[in-house]
């Protein structure tokens, strides 16, 4: 797993359910076409003290070059 975080206004606590959905991101690619690959990503952070993006992505979906 890795994730992504800043420490500024984060995502409301009410938005996190339907970030991912298409039209509700803001310049972020659909949770859906993750999932079409395994991988999965959750947004953990607080509201009010920042956004955290966690990304799993399977072993044997992604390789170092």
């Amino acid at each position: 797993m890795k994730s992504c975080e800043d420490n500024r206004k984060g995502i409301e606590d009410s938005r996190k359910k339907s970030f991912f959905e298409i039209g509700q991101g803001e310049n972020l690619q659909s949770d859906g076409d993750a999932r079409l690959i395994g991988t999965t990503i959750k947004e953990t952070g607080e509201e009010g003290k920042g956004a955290r993006l966690e990304i799993m992505v399977p072993k044997d979906k992604y390789r170092f070059v």
